[in-house]
């Protein structure tokens, strides 16, 4: 409900759930739920603080070349840079939980697949080369705007081998994906996530499955179309 006061008591927006501390209000925008279904899945495995980190150092990869570059320095809210700071990774948990990993691993492979904070990726030994060439700066200006807006900032800085500087700004993974890119990464992100339990014919047919609940009467008609697959069992009753 859109219009309860849970929903609607401060501008933070409804990320103030991701973003903000159990005890801070909830809120919607005054313009309502926009793009919130942007966040129903992130970008990339790690914590949503990492997100914009990730995007801006794939892209200062993409552009400069990652042999081009000699350190990165990233500026993000003062929370993130706090909570994330870890540099000891140990498992999974740890480096979607770290942003000196996250940033060495877009360093490394530019846009990072869910297998990039998956043993044994977070053990590649060319990654703690690169996280201590990584630096963290907390930035209050980021905090306020993260606060304000419910927008997850983040600034990178590459410092080239050649001493000069190269920045990329990012305010969330997804901004400037269009609607169609949008989706085949959700689709691509979906599809990996399932492909450890699944086999390929079952992903295909969930995910036919569920590309057609908009046309669906009720949840039911997903069951069904699932069983039909093979790729559940047992009644829909419940």
């Amino acid at each position: 409900d859109w219009s309860s006061d849970v929903c609607s008591s401060d501008l933070k927006g409804l990320l103030a759930t991701f973003g903000h501390e159990s005890l801070e209000p909830m809120a919607l925008p005054p313009a309502g739920p926009e793009n919130l279904r942007r966040y129903e899945l992130k970008r990339y495995a790690a914590n949503f603080g990492a997100q914009s980190a990730i995007a801006a150092t794939a892209r200062l990869r993409a552009r400069l070349g990652a042999e081009a570059i000699d350190r990165l320095i990233v500026r993000v809210k003062s929370s993130s840079a706090d909570s994330l700071s870890t540099r000891t990774i140990v498992n999974p948990l740890s480096a979607r939980f770290s942003l000196p990993y996250a940033a060495a691993a877009a360093w490394l492979v530019g846009d990072p697949a869910i297998d990039a904070f998956e043993a044994p990726a977070i053990f590649d030994p060319r990654i703690p080369p690169l996280m201590a060439r990584v630096e963290i700066r907390p930035d209050d200006a980021l905090e306020a705007r993260h606060r304000r807006e419910g927008v997850f900032p983040a600034a990178v800085t590459a410092v080239l081998k050649d001493g000069s500087l190269a920045e990329e700004a990012c305010d969330g993974p997804w901004v400037g994906v269009d609607d169609a890119a949008f989706g085949v990464a959700i689709l691509a992100k979906a599809r990996a996530l399932m492909a450890a339990k699944r086999s390929p014919r079952e992903i295909e047919a969930i995910v036919s499955a569920v590309m057609s609940l908009g046309a669906a009467a009720s949840l039911a008609d997903l069951w069904q179309a699932l069983r039909r697959s093979g790729t559940v069992s047992g009644s829909s009753s419940r």
